[in-house]
């Protein structure tokens, strides 16, 4: 079976549609002979008949007089002109443009056009031609594509002498494929989150869609349909009015720009740099931010023009940027009944009546924030004092509102009930390094003059001074197993041991017996 070169026919295979022509076959005959179609056998057999020749006299002719006696040259008709493609697949980047509204307006630059079956089938050529990383058509300001690179740059300690592995980001725009790289110490959320805001500062402005991989610090569940991001991630999107769409687990061609651009990157950027050393990671950086510059103005092979040519157009429709993001860290909890949440070891108030309820706390270096159903309910200002208790007045129960001790009314308290009680108390005050545990310390060992009297509270508490052990667990401990009047010289009470614990005299009287 005779098969067609693409595009035309050969010389060769025309004879021979000619010679089963003349042989009186039909023209589907012939089509399904050599394998091409009907239209094509009949184009040349109308052809063949209207030069008057028979198929002896066409095998006396060489190829060229064949062509000029069977007026051959429709394939090659130099009045059609040909779209310039370069230009078609840069227009294909602007929203709204289709291939259908291009040919039309090619349709009304030339008299004799291509049909746009052809244009089309010209354009498929091209794009297959291109680079995979032009080949994919994004709408400019639409989508950037970002990842950390598996190859990863290296720093060395100056005082240790010690080799260090750094992470590299990068972060690919659709469009124009104008690039963006900086090295950072690991894949940790506040590193992610420091890299996507100056990727936004060096691109002067944000695209409508973030399109990451599916590490940790972007998404805290997998799934093909329905991930879920991190809230500190999707608090940035918001921040900067972006749409995180991350690409499916296992699926890099949903974000072959980065993945190819991660490539580029590491044979642009760091090859060049691998026999260099770096002592800190601003260091690496500035050499990074040069090679990225040279690499952004490289002319692309295809395209002829550079990723910063490009990217001057791109510009235009990306959003601009009010305030750089302040990385704020989300967690979801249920308040207790003391209406207070714990950030980092500082305590700050929510309305009392949210107790029992699934809050959501934002927390960033300045500002402590706290929702309901995605409603602000309380905002503290940051307080970097661990174990300190940040309490606003209207969040109280009003049983609570306006009740506050000093330490001398909490003293003279204390010496109502006697002078060992004072001295516990005195020294519980001064032994606590935040003053407002220590009152709430000292205030619980006073109400327990109420559950076992005054007289026992004071005896507790002087066994308690006498082993200095300044603690309300320990004084209420005594109370509650009646061991306040023991004597001392027949039962030690280690201060520090739990009540549940037997000391070392159990074990002592344990092998004494056996």
């Amino acid at each position: 079976m005779c098969k067609k070169k693409k595009g035309r026919l050969t010389m060769r295979i025309v004879r021979e549609v000619i010679r089963l022509i003349d042989m009186g076959l039909s023209s589907r005959k012939v089509a399904r002979s050599i394998n091409i179609s009907p239209t094509t056998v009949a184009y040349y057999k109308k052809h063949f008949i209207e030069s008057g020749l028979s198929y002896d006299e066409i095998t006396k002719l060489d190829d060229d007089q064949v062509k000029d006696k069977l007026h051959l040259e429709r394939k090659d008709n130099p009045r059609k002109s040909l779209p310039d493609m370069a230009y078609i697949h840069k227009q294909m980047s602007h929203k709204g443009v289709t291939l259908k509204l291009l040919w039309e307006e090619y349709m009304q630059e030339n008299d004799l056009a291509y049909k746009y079956s052809q244009f089309t089938s010209y354009y498929r050529e091209f794009k297959s031609k291109l680079h995979p990383i032009a080949r994919f058509n994004h709408k400019m300001g639409e989508k950037v594509f970002v990842d950390f690179s598996g190859y990863r740059p290296t720093i060395v300690d100056p005082i240790t002498g010690q080799t260090k592995q750094v992470e590299l980001f990068v972060g690919v725009l659709g469009s124009s494929v104008y690039t963006y790289a900086r090295a950072c110490f690991s894949q940790s959320l506040e590193n992610w989150i420091d890299c996507h805001v100056r990727m936004f500062e060096y691109f002067g402005g944000t695209p409508e869609t973030v399109v990451p991989d599916n590490l940790k610090s972007a998404v805290t569940k997998v799934s093909y349909t329905s991930p879920k991001l991190n809230p500190t991630y999707t608090d940035m999107a918001n921040h900067y009015g972006v749409y995180i769409n991350p690409a499916r687990p296992y699926k890099p061609k949903d974000k072959p720009k980065v993945e190819n651009g991660v490539l580029n990157v590491q044979r642009s950027i760091l090859a060049p740099l691998r026999n260099k050393t770096f002592f800190s990671i601003e260091e690496l950086n500035k050499a990074i931010k040069e090679l990225l510059e040279v690499y952004n103005s490289k002319q692309m092979r295809i395209l002829k023009k550079s990723r910063k040519e490009l990217f001057e157009e791109e510009r235009k429709f990306l959003k601009p940027i009010a305030e750089p993001y302040k990385l704020t860290y989300w967690k979801t909890l249920k308040l207790g009944l003391d209406y207070h949440i714990n950030v980092e070891d500082t305590f700050y108030s929510v309305p009392y009546t949210y107790i029992h309820k699934r809050i959501d706390v934002a927390y960033s270096y300045n500002m402590v924030r706290v929702y309901y159903n995605s409603t602000q309910i309380a905002s503290h200002k940051r307080v970097f004092v661990k174990g300190q208790f940040v309490t606003q007045e209207d969040h109280k129960p009003k049983n609570h509102q306006h009740v506050f001790y000093s330490v001398d009314q909490i003293l003279n308290k204390a010496s109502n009930i006697g002078p060992n009680t004072t001295c516990f108390i005195q020294s519980m005050l001064s032994n606590k390094k935040n003053p407002k545990a220590s009152i709430k310390a000292s205030l619980n060992t006073l109400r327990l003059a109420k559950a076992y009297s005054a007289k026992r509270l004071e005896v507790a508490c002087t066994k308690a001074v006498s082993f200095s052990a300044y603690k309300y667990g320990f004084v209420k401990n005594l109370l509650e197993k009646n061991l306040e009047t023991d004597p001392i010289e027949q039962r030690q009470i280690n201060p520090t041991m739990h009540s549940n614990i037997r000391g070392s005299e159990y074990f002592v009287k344990e092998v004494e017996s056996q």
